[in-house]
């Protein structure tokens, strides 16, 4: 316990009584505490540890960090680390897809639109009196242009019916070798042909005479032309015998007949997938026209109503006048009615009298 006038710092750091140590460490709390008001000795516990964290040296935070000196290391001759399985999977499939992708650039336009193509392009030939006719007044190194890109077009065929067979044909048994050019190249090419082509266009007049000069050619070729089943290729149809004929219309009409079959599987698939992609929306379409038929007979029903409503309010309208003067002559004649009943209820009234007194 503290002396009157000191604090409970100067008496950690003073003079203590007998008891004055187990005081500073509140183990000599008898009666006095007790009596004492309990927020009067939270206050005083307060103090005291105030007072006595005061009293404690201030902290040092001076610290002193040695870091071991590192000898210089030849970072030019770590080995390399390996790469990640999975980072080398991943760059493998990117160069994969990225070679596809030029292959496939590669490919010719027909193949990649998916474009009809010959069924036997190493069947094709060329016509000798067609030759010898388109030959005509040209030099002869358009004519060598000429053959050279017509081998190019067989070749070019056959290797994609060899390597991109059409579903149902047979290919060839070998593919011609072709020249493998850069996607550069063919760019280049592209843009020639592509110049090629708008000067002709121009030259010619237009897209429309084109479009109707090839329709007129593929019309005259396909009625002259017909392919021969039996000797495998076209020929012109006037110079093959009657059973060639025969056998190319038959071959004609299954071609076409596998077409219409072909063409309906499409259509059926089509109608299907076109069922389930909208057939809620079908089914509300009906349920709304059936509601709309409803509707209709519904307003019908309630426009004759409403004209035979309008009639007979135009009835009632039209006897009004004349009505009054109905009920005043129904009114008339029930008066008239009832004065003829009051006169003979009164003869007979008398009567019975007059047979009342007789009898009596």
């Amino acid at each position: 316990m503290t002396t009157g006038g000191q604090t409970p710092g100067s008496v950690a750091s003073g003079s203590l009584g007998p008891h004055g140590l187990r005081d500073g460490l509140m183990l000599n709390q008898g009666e006095e505490d007790e009596e004492m008001h309990p927020k009067l000795k939270r206050a005083r516990q307060t103090m005291q540890i105030q007072s006595q964290l005061k009293s404690l040296p201030a902290p040092s935070n001076e610290v002193e960090i040695q870091m071991p000196e590192l000898e210089d290391q030849d970072i030019d001759g770590e080995a390399a680390l390996e790469e990640d399985a999975a980072d080398l999977d991943k760059r493998r499939e990117q160069q994969e897809q990225a070679r596809l992708e030029i292959e496939r650039k590669k490919r010719s336009k027909a193949v990649q639109r998916d474009l009809p193509r010959p069924v036997a392009p190493h069947l094709i030939f060329r016509d000798a009196e067609d030759e010898a006719a388109a030959s005509t007044g040209l030099s002869a190194a358009v004519r060598a242009a000429e053959d050279l890109v017509f081998e190019e077009m067989v070749a070019l065929a056959s290797h994609d019916a060899v390597h991109h067979p059409m579903k149902g044909a047979r290919p060839p048994k070998k593919a011609p070798a072709i020249d493998d050019f850069s996607l550069s190249d063919l760019k280049a090419a592209e843009q020639l042909v592509a110049d090629e082509a708008a000067s002709i266009v121009a030259a010619v007049g237009g897209y429309d005479i084109i479009e109707a000069c090839l329709a007129q050619a593929m019309e005259e070729r396909t009625v002259d032309y017909s392919f021969n089943p039996q000797a495998k290729k076209y020929q012109d149809w006037r110079s093959i015998s009657q059973s060639d004929q025969l056998e190319a219309a038959k071959h004609t009409f299954t071609l076409v007949e596998a077409q219409l079959q072909k063409d309906a599987k499409r259509a059926k698939k089509l109608e299907d997938k076109l069922q389930k992609l909208l057939g809620g929306y079908m089914n509300k379409v009906q349920g709304s026209i059936k509601k709309m038929s409803s509707l209709a007979e519904e307003r019908e029903t309630l426009l004759v109503e409403t004209g035979v409503f309008r009639t007979l309010a135009a009835q009632e309208t039209s006897s009004l006048k004349s009505r009054p003067r109905d009920i005043e002559e129904l009114v008339e004649q029930e008066k008239a009615r009832n004065v003829r009943l009051q006169a003979r209820f009164k003869q007979m009234k008398r009567l019975a009298v007059d047979l009342d007194e007789k009898l009596q």
